[in-house]
């Protein structure tokens, strides 16, 4: 069984709790948004690979490139005209 690694695992979930104001502990399970071993098989360091995943996540709008930076923004209602921050961790 495949196992994605606990550095991507702990990005997503640190910058979502950052950009959200949610602790940790608090936000839901990342597994019933995403199967991060799958993302991580497909985000890779190879310059050739230029891949974006996106997907919701605790109400936020996730998006993981294909250098493994990870951007959080939060999923607007509709009718907001409100501008939005952007999170992200490029470590």
């Amino acid at each position: 069984m495949h196992h994605p690694p606990p550095e991507l695992t702990t990005r997503v979930i640190e910058a979502v709790s950052e950009a959200s104001g949610t602790p940790i502990e608090d936000l839901p399970p990342l597994p019933n948004s995403i199967n991060i071993g799958a993302a991580a098989d497909i985000v890779t360091d190879e310059p050739s690979h230029d891949v974006t995943i996106t997907f919701a996540y605790a109400g936020m709008r996730v998006l993981i490139h294909s250098n493994a930076t990870v951007y959080v923004s939060p999923i607007r209602d509709e009718g907001s005209t409100s501008v939005d921050k952007t999170y992200f961790d490029d470590r």
